[in-house]
């Protein structure tokens, strides 16, 4: 995943890399994604570049976003979280 940083799209692909700290090799091995200043297209193009030349890094951050979504995003955990918060009503 490459994103512009905002708002809640930085807050959710979280932990992510920043495309400009890429070429430090500050890689943490559980990213999601990389990261962009909004509308800096120079940060979208390096971040291409990168994942292009680092398919094991690619691959790395498709698993773990895979498997940020199915245990954060599914349906069936919003339901849960909703019926948790209301039995807390309750």
């Amino acid at each position: 995943i490459i994103a512009s940083d905002v708002e809640q799209v930085g807050e959710v692909l979280m932990p992510a890399v920043h495309a400009k700290t890429l070429s430090d090799c500050s890689v943490s091995a559980d990213c999601n994604a990389v990261l962009c200043e909004p509308g800096n297209a120079s940060d979208i193009v390096t971040a291409l570049k990168w994942l292009v030349k680092e398919p094991a890094w690619r691959e790395k951050f498709g698993h773990n976003a895979q498997a940020k979504v199915l245990s954060n995003y599914t349906w069936a955990h919003h339901v849960e979280q909703f019926l948790t918060r209301l039995e807390d009503c309750s």
